[in-house]
């Protein structure tokens, strides 16, 4: 949960750097404007990881994971 979460916040943040509308932001991405306003309130538990990770790539946002041993 903790990953998805964070990368609600990445697409968040580049909303606001971008200064654009939940419109904006849907067209942009190919999805829904709905499924935008999930995302900035953090209803992300019914969206997967793979689903996040996409729309980062979309924004053209990188993605990156670090595990510690």
């Amino acid at each position: 949960m903790l990953l998805r979460a964070q990368l609600a916040e990445a697409l968040r943040s580049w909303m606001e750097r971008e200064r654009l509308t939940q419109a904006q932001t849907a067209k942009r991405l190919g999805i829904a404007q709905p499924r935008v306003s999930q995302i900035v309130r953090g209803k992300v538990e019914l969206m997967s990881l793979d689903y996040l990770v996409g729309l980062c790539a979309k924004a053209k946002l990188d993605v990156g994971l670090r595990l510690a041993a």
